[in-house]
């Protein structure tokens, strides 16, 4: 095809007009925030290297929205600002199984179940989480010390500051850690009852702890509890137990004035001391109900008694008094006596004074006494069998109890 030289210039003056109306607009299109004069109006302009969908308010043109050549969009912005500019609130939809990978990285969704915004980071779907300070301000408990076998000690009521959202609580530990949350220092007001699961804790509000302590004497049970990023124990130790056994010994008397009950237990005390035993001693003898090894005595109920030899006089306090105790003639040192002895006691053998309302007769005027015409109970051969002897028979002995 042949074309005339006017033809041509033609077309040229023609594709060059055309490529210049498809040149983006600068100076000659509008910006947002330049005037207008229509209310209502609406213009697409280039400005900024951006398209924008402009409207005009009555005197100035504003931006709808805009996007960029890679397809970019936001909306009623200009200048440099982010490409998403949204002046009002978004609703993010629910998922549409859309999968998280390389190319889904950075989307967000709303997840209908948790109630709570999850984001792609380019592996999986996570929660996206409010920035927290979830680590409180410092706080102990108390341990507790010196207490019962098998009893419930509990820890003093703290506040819980320092937060800036709400925490979670947990507990762990043995026998059984709880916790509880209250509104108040006294916990007179509680938000959350004893427990064991994980529960949320707020600024402001207050935490009490509880355990069970051991069955076993001066033995630890220790729970610790998380609150946030921190995390702290509670101790609970037993009281300490009884000695391994208790130390039984007699000592020689020269008659029934044993200077009173007192007397009776310095003289055993004084025997322990010289043969080296730790402790504290008490005579096996009596005057009246208000002075007896039934109201003096510590009764354990677990501790056996043992002869300063090595021999076993009674398993417990109960056996002790029961009437069936193994009788064995000892010093202190450990040593036997050379003959069998009876010892003054005025007791029975359950560990209750002899009491016939006559001192005189039953404990040599409450073992003041060392008169022939006076006379005190004391056992024989057997445990509490109760006989009479002279107050001043000199060949008896007492016996003495470690407390």
């Amino acid at each position: 095809m042949q074309y005339s030289s006017f033809k041509i210039i033609k077309l040229v003056v023609c594709i060059a007009f055309n490529m210049a109306l498809a040149l983006p607009a600068h100076s000659i299109d509008k910006a947002p925030g330049s005037a207008c004069a229509t209310n209502g109006a609406i213009k697409v302009s280039s400005y900024n290297n951006r398209f924008h969908r402009l409207i005009c308010d009555g005197g100035t043109w504003v931006s709808l929205s805009r996007h960029d050549s890679s397809g970019k969009m936001g909306g009623r912005t200009d200048g440099q600002k982010p490409l998403m500019d949204i002046a009002g609130e978004i609703k993010v939809g629910t998922s549409t199984g859309l999968a998280c990978n390389t190319n889904t990285e950075g989307t967000i969704r709303y997840n209908d179940t948790t109630k709570k915004l999850d984001i792609c980071n380019g592996t999986a779907w996570s929660v996206i989480e409010n920035s927290c300070d979830d680590r409180p301000d410092g706080f102990t408990f108390g341990d507790e010390v010196n207490r019962n076998r098998e009893s419930t000690s509990y820890s003093r009521i703290v506040e819980v500051t320092g937060i800036s959202c709400a925490v979670d609580v947990t507990v762990s530990g043995a026998p059984d850690p709880e916790y509880r949350i209250c509104s108040d220092s006294n916990c007179s007001s509680t938000i959350h009852t004893w427990r064991t699961g994980t529960q949320t804790i707020d600024d402001g509000q207050f935490l009490q702890l509880r355990n069970d302590s051991s069955d076993q004497y001066s033995t630890d049970t220790s729970m610790t509890v998380t609150v946030g990023s921190y995390s702290t124990s509670f101790t609970t130790t037993t009281k300490a137990g009884p000695p391994a056994h208790k130390k039984v010994f007699k000592v020689s008397t020269n008659n029934g004035n044993l200077g009173g009950v007192a007397g009776a237990d310095t003289t055993c005390n004084n025997a322990a001391s010289a043969a080296g035993l730790t402790g504290t001693f008490m005579a096996w003898v009596a005057t009246d109900a208000t002075n007896d090894p039934e109201s003096r005595f510590t009764k354990y109920s677990d501790t056996p008694y043992y002869y300063t030899n090595g021999s076993r006089m009674a398993h417990n306090w109960i056996d002790l008094t029961d009437g069936d105790v193994n009788m064995v003639d000892v010093y202190a040192s450990g040593n036997k006596f050379g003959t069998s002895v009876n010892e003054w006691t005025g007791v029975n053998g359950d560990g209750t004074a002899v009491d016939t309302g006559d001192p005189l007769v039953d404990n040599c005027n409450g073992w003041t006494s060392s008169s022939s015409s006076h006379s005190g109970h004391r056992y024989g051969t057997w445990w509490g069998t109760n006989a009479s002897s002279s107050c001043n028979t000199n060949n008896l002995v007492i016996m003495c109890f470690e407390q």
